[in-house]
């Protein structure tokens, strides 16, 4: 209890059969076991900051490293596309694209190409700023040759996306909204919901609901052009890893025509940063 005489920031989750009187029953007492505290001034809070890829326009990043294990026969790319802060519109908009894009690009790298066994897509939140992710293990493609695959696929799934019949786009809405809206089987799921959001200090508990809404109210036409400026227009913020399989030297490695060279150990530090602001605290319900 000496070492939290400055200080302490307490998030605690109870779930299951318990009201809002015995949680805060429960939160006083492990409060006094720590020796009553004083809590910590906001300021002193830890805030969550993100490198961000560009503070405006586009960009492309490929940083090009080595396996870690020197016989792995394998090469990976993880192409990572940083799409801004987290807000409910943004992340029903790549749940919707998440679940489009997943079973044709399998299909397209994996089943018709052969690339590699794992080939698959998807939505990211990095300490509650938002990203989608496509990644490819090749043993039989190098790097640059998978980049390329990648890029090509995308332009074909974005034209795609836009001729989509309409009532073929519907269904898959619903499909993705009954995915969102899964019920908790046990109390471990509704805990994995519910405190990370506590974790995060966001406190939307009612999040898949809020999104679930707006997936439904995106249209066809919405969807596609704000995904062809996200990934390949003006608004496209992408990083590209490649991972070279052991022995092979990833600094001889030519690049993608438009994509420039980054080094994390010197060129971290010329990065802007975003702070994830601070959300109030939800009223107490008793």
């Amino acid at each position: 209890a000496d070492t939290l005489g400055g200080g302490a920031y307490i998030s605690t989750y109870l779930g299951g059969n318990v009201d809002a009187a015995v949680a805060l029953s429960f939160s006083k007492a492990m409060h006094a076991a720590l020796g009553s505290p004083p809590p910590l001034q906001q300021s002193d809070v830890h805030a969550n900051t993100v490198m961000l890829l560009a503070d405006e326009g586009s960009c492309w990043l490929v940083w090009a490293v080595g396996a870690k294990n020197p016989t792995d026969s394998n090469s990976a790319v993880e192409t990572y596309w940083q799409l801004g802060p987290s807000e409910h519109g943004l992340s029903a908009r790549l749940t919707l694209l998440e679940h489009l894009m997943y079973e044709p690009l399998f299909d397209a790298l994996r089943t018709k190409q052969q690339l590699g066994y794992t080939v698959h897509c998807c939505a990211r939140n990095t300490l509650q700023m938002l990203g989608f992710t496509v990644t490819v293990v090749s043993a039989t493609h190098v790097p640059l040759e998978i980049e390329g695959r990648i890029g090509e696929f995308v332009a074909s799934f974005l034209d795609s996306l836009a001729a989509m019949p309409a009532t073929e786009f519907a269904k898959n809405v619903e499909a993705a909204v009954a995915n969102r809206l899964q019920r908790d089987r046990n109390l471990a799921e509704e805990a994995a919901r519910y405190f990370p959001e506590i974790e995060a200090r966001t406190f939307v508990f009612d999040r898949a609901e809020r999104e679930a809404e707006l997936m439904r109210a995106t249209s066809q036409s919405e969807l596609a052009e704000w995904a062809r400026r996200a990934l390949v227009g003006d608004e496209a913020r992408r990083l590209s890893v490649h991972v070279h399989k052991g022995g092979a030297d990833p600094a001889g490695e030519a690049l993608p025509d438009g994509a420039l060279r980054f080094e994390l150990e010197t060129e971290k530090a010329k990065l802007s940063t975003w702070t994830q602001p601070d959300e109030p605290l939800p009223p107490l319900a008793m």
